[in-house]
């Protein structure tokens, strides 16, 4: 009888895998109206998502995530760094030559491992954009168009950073910002999927009530 009971206790783990997915469908398709909800009704000025992280902590992929999934164009910065394997011209970077002109006022400038790092004004071309940029670069941007643009700056965190020793080496080039600088930091210390949707939930929200 004892083991009767003890097998009927026993959680169902097929329930509760399915009510995590029905709850992760419902929280993607209200991360969708949140953002269509923001574009159709926004009375602010244009809006610049900035991600900042460590080297392996996921911006880029969360701005791709932004792009492919709500339809969110990133800014693409111009850099003199040779490009990496796996890298798309146009798409990671507007890979250049060390005699391409530097604008006199790019949005965000930083130099960093070595090379050049800039976006210019004109690439902003739509209400919400992203920007993966580093610390320099968003105290710049924030300095300099603040009055232009709302800035709303994330940070993300990741604990088991995946980098090589030469690109976690460059990290320490970084400065450090307190964390009030940020508007919102998220901690990337989940399964990929679930931190992007969770991720994008949040930038929704912090929009949401920052901007309606």
């Amino acid at each position: 009888v004892y083991k009767r009971q003890a097998k009927r206790q026993e959680p169902d783990h097929r329930f509760q895998r399915s009510h995590q997915v029905r709850g992760l469908h419902r929280q993607k398709q209200h991360t969708v109206y949140m953002f269509n909800t923001i574009r159709d009704n926004m009375n602010t000025k244009p809006i610049i998502i900035a991600i900042v992280g460590a080297s392996g902590s996921g911006k880029t992929t969360l701005a791709r995530h932004l792009t492919d999934i709500i339809g969110i164009p990133s800014l693409v910065s111009y850099t003199t760094r040779p490009m990496r394997p796996g890298e798309v011209n146009g798409v990671d970077h507007h890979f250049v030559d060390g005699s391409y002109p530097i604008p006199h006022n790019p949005l965000a400038y930083t130099f960093f491992g070595g090379h050049h790092y800039w976006t210019e004004r004109e690439q902003v071309v739509g209400p919400v954009m992203s920007y993966v940029i580093d610390e320099k670069g968003l105290v710049e941007l924030k300095d300099k168009w603040s009055g232009e643009f709302e800035i709303f700056a994330i940070k993300i965190e990741r604990p088991d950073n995946p980098t090589d020793g030469e690109r976690q080496a460059r990290d320490r080039e970084r400065v450090a910002l307190p964390d009030d600088d940020y508007d919102r930091i998220l901690h990337n210390n989940s399964t990929l999927h679930r931190f992007l949707w969770s991720a994008i939930y949040k930038i929704g929200q912090l929009l949401i009530s920052k901007t309606q």
